[in-house]
């Protein structure tokens, strides 16, 4: 939902992905639709996207399962990621699987420090996507 963030790691020779949460069926219409007409924030997304040689896209899906979607795209570099929703949401079978969601209050604030502390200084870029900001022209 914030295009203008692909186009900062673009600018700075910064690798970056772009994650499309839906299948890769769903990207690949995406992507087909809006390279032939104005649309809304995606349409954005596509244009910074194909600055890059070979963008990267991580969809939410297995290669076994949409195999010729994922590859249908050529231009792009579609890395399949999925399922990211666990058993336990969807289909119930593995009511153990509870490795969906995550809580960063949870985790001592002493682990978060020592894991900072052990990365190489200004190597480490923090990105929220919890919350939503109004920017202003001149911070965009």
């Amino acid at each position: 939902m914030l295009p203008w963030v692909a186009e900062v790691a673009h600018e700075m020779h910064i690798p970056s992905a772009f994650l499309a949460i839906q299948c890769a069926t769903s990207f690949a219409i995406y992507h087909s639709y809006f390279n032939c007409q104005d649309g809304p924030f995606f349409h954005e997304h596509i244009k910074i996207l194909e600055q890059d040689c070979k963008p990267c896209v991580l969809v939410n899906t297995f290669n076994e399962l949409e195999e010729a979607s994922i590859k249908v795209v050529d231009s792009t570099n579609v890395i399949p990621i999925g399922p990211l929703i666990p058993s336990a949401f969807s289909d119930g079978n593995d009511p153990t699987d509870k490795s969906f969601g995550g809580n960063f209050f949870a985790i001592p604030e002493k682990d978060c420090i020592q894991w900072l502390d052990s990365k190489p200084e200004k190597s480490v870029v923090y990105v929220s996507i919890g919350s939503f900001v109004a920017l202003k022209k001149e911070e965009r």
